[in-house]
């Protein structure tokens, strides 16, 4: 599907690679009573619309997740 020519007019990001980067870095995510849980943060389930237009919290990029991982073993 990514070689498609249609979809390569755009530049959509890979919606998987998130939730990838959050397992190979040995994170958690399950959902409870309405709510995702991803580690030790959640936030209400809600459709793809109300969190098209947030802020991401951080980057994913690695030395800023290096960061967060290092503070969280010295915690």
């Amino acid at each position: 599907m990514e070689t498609s020519p249609i979809v390569k007019q755009y530049a959509f990001p890979n919606p998987y690679e998130p939730l990838i980067l959050m397992y190979d870095r040995g994170g958690i995510f399950y959902t409870e009573h309405g709510f995702f849980c991803v580690n030790i943060a959640s936030f209400p389930r809600k459709d793809w619309s109300h969190y098209e237009h947030l802020t991401p919290l951080l980057q994913l990029e690695s030395s800023v997740l290096d960061r967060l991982d290092l503070r969280e073993t010295i915690a």
